[in-house]
């Protein structure tokens, strides 16, 4: 798959920023990435995710990812965010379900807190457990 489908496919969609070398014998023997910016890496990353014809699920860890980068995010946040987009109740509970499980997400449980608060820990770098503890002292409603 990666020799015959993703390395053409990113040699296209990057217009030849990402390139490689393949030999017959030997395979792939080189990959090249002449990305400059951000803003094309996620635009490749963008169109290839895209070409991949993403599941409902997967879309929804792309936005649990985008709504947890402002913010971190309660359970019912999330999943009235995720149902907000077209996901129905049970899509979103088996979506923050894999957030959690493969780590997409981290969640931070503490017993202060009502539901657990998800939060995107490339943007969050702080450490969680301060995090959680200054939220576990606000006022619930």
């Amino acid at each position: 798959m990666l020799i015959d489908t993703i390395l053409p496919y990113l040699r296209k969609v990057t217009d030849g920023r990402i390139d490689y070398d393949k030999s017959p014998q030997l395979g792939i023997t080189e990959v090249e990435e002449h990305i400059d910016t951000e803003a094309t890496l996620f635009e490749a990353t963008g169109l290839f995710h895209h070409e991949l014809g993403p599941t409902d699920i997967d879309a929804g860890s792309t936005e649990t990812l985008s709504y947890t980068a402002t913010l971190p995010r309660n359970e019912t946040e999330l999943k009235t965010k995720l149902v907000s987009v077209g996901m129905n109740e049970e899509q979103a509970e088996a979506c923050l379900t894999i957030q959690d499980d493969f780590e997409l997400v981290k969640v931070f449980r503490h017993y202060g807190l009502a539901e657990p608060i998800f939060f995107n820990e490339y943007v969050w770098r702080c450490d969680p457990a301060k995090v959680g503890h200054a939220l576990s002292q606000l006022e619930h409603d």
